[in-house]
């Protein structure tokens, strides 16, 4: 664990390679993207520093014909946060700075009416993250176990079970029938491909109030014989709220790191 908070913090304490962390915290660039941020670098020197952020865990890259796209990976962030922020202390951290961002924004137009949009956009959240179990096992918990570790709640406040059918136009789906009559729940998507142990490809709108069209993508490669790295890509098209994409980007993390306690407990 140390050897990664050592890589994190070193791949941090260069201004640079934080610029790259600030325009892929919005949405994914290629190389060549980056390179023309950096007008003051040669291509060479910037993905350098990508392969400083890659080695941390911090950057996750998708080659898509002759382009590198790299997307930031947010799980190792949250860990090194996690280890010195605890929860009641994010709370109001949390809160503090939601209040000081709505001040400013509203400062400068104290009378302006409230505007809302529909305008659609697609957004795209990546996350990775390594476990120490193999990737037959790994696969059969995020099959078949979901209720163990997607969106589990507390031990005095537990959710209600997450349920997954692994196949073909099965079901991934929240189970409410114990607290809200017989056949009540939420549909988050359907099971649009299946390769046991390799992928996992869901479709839906994942329990949105909102219109918009949704897939997740979970891949697993075996690191080693006993360990195995997980990769979730979730996209999501149409009238999609900020709110919304930061739930998805902190949920999974969360998520992942439940499935990695699970599964590394038994």
């Amino acid at each position: 664990m140390e050897d990664v908070v050592n890589a994190i913090w070193k791949a941090l304490s260069d201004p640079t390679r934080r610029g790259i962390i600030d325009r892929l915290s919005s949405k994914p660039a290629t190389t060549g993207d980056l390179a023309a941020a950096f007008p003051d670098l040669s291509r060479y020197a910037v993905m350098k520093h990508l392969d400083v952020l890659e080695n941390a865990g911090l950057v996750v890259v998708r080659r898509e014909g002759r382009k590198r796209w790299n997307h930031l990976n947010a799980v190792p962030l949250r860990r090194v946060y996690e280890r010195w922020v605890g929860k009641f202390a994010d709370h109001w951290a949390s809160a503090l700075l939601r209040l000081e961002e709505h001040a400013d924004a509203a400062a400068p137009e104290i009378n302006a009416m409230p505007t809302t949009t529909t305008e659609p956009r697609t957004i795209r959240v990546e996350s990775e993250i390594r476990i120490a179990a193999p990737r037959e096992r790994v696969f059969e918990a995020i099959t078949r176990e979901t209720h163990a570790w997607f969106w589990p709640g507390k031990p005095d406040t537990p959710n209600p079970p997450s349920k997954l059918e692994p196949w073909i136009g099965g079901r991934f789906w929240r189970d409410e029938s114990a607290t809200k009559g017989e056949g009540a729940g939420e549909l988050y998507a359907t099971v649009a491909t299946i390769r046991p142990p390799e992928m996992l490809r869901m479709v839906g709108d994942f329990a949105s109030e909102r219109a918009y069209a949704g897939a997740i993508t979970i891949r697993l490669e075996e690191n080693t014989a006993s360990a195995t790295r997980v990769f979730v890509t979730h996209t999501c098209s149409g009238d999609v709220p900020d709110d919304k994409v930061r739930e998805f980007d902190d949920g999974w993390r969360e998520e992942l790191d439940n499935l990695k306690g699970f599964v590394e407990s038994l």
